[in-house]
């Protein structure tokens, strides 16, 4: 594949590529998939930090989600 073409691509479907994003993000929080919000397996780490990684990575995962729907929404009409 050309660059032009990777470009155009990305381009042209980010609002697709946003709200699948935003659909991995949920599914690993929800399945508490702990490479998505805890890449190094420390184990001094705090249970209270490793919750507000959790509810942080969950708002972005919804925000990503709601915004990539919405903006499919307004180009289908």
């Amino acid at each position: 594949m050309d660059k032009r073409t990777v470009i155009s691509f990305f381009r042209d479907n980010w609002r697709f590529i946003a709200a699948v994003l935003g659909v991995v993000l949920m599914t690993g929080i929800l399945l508490n998939w702990r490479s998505i919000y805890k890449p190094s397996d420390q184990p001094d780490s705090r249970r209270r930090a490793k919750v507000c990684r959790q509810i942080t990575f969950l708002m972005l995962g919804i925000v990503l989600l709601i915004l990539g729907l919405w903006i499919l929404v307004m180009i289908l009409k």
